[in-house]
């Protein structure tokens, strides 16, 4: 309990700092984000959601059909985000480019 209360000070420090400071990160804007980058992040969160579901099932005692059932997650996020992704593509198309 004591390490989940010292991340959460940590964090919340950094981020007040940040705040603080003005500063903007400069990668921060979607026209940086390269085709190979958005499928990078797709296939990361595709992956990172089942393993730590299954991370949780394998430490509280469950063994059956753990590759399997990763395996169907992992697809059906991947499909899902794909979707999700190309839905919203040509919406953001019609919306007009922030002025710099």
């Amino acid at each position: 309990m004591y390490g989940y209360k010292t991340a959460a000070c940590l964090q919340n420090r950094h981020t007040h700092e940040f705040l603080q400071s003005g500063r903007r990160p400069s990668q921060a804007s979607p026209t940086n984000l390269t085709p190979g980058r958005l499928f990078g992040c797709m296939v990361a969160f595709a992956v990172a959601s089942p393993l730590l579901h299954h991370l949780w099932f394998f430490a509280h005692g469950e063994r059956g059909h753990l590759l399997s059932v990763f395996t169907i997650m992992a697809f059906g996020n991947f499909t899902g985000t794909v979707v999700v992704i190309y839905t919203l593509k040509p919406l953001l198309a019609i919306v007009p480019a922030e002025p710099r």
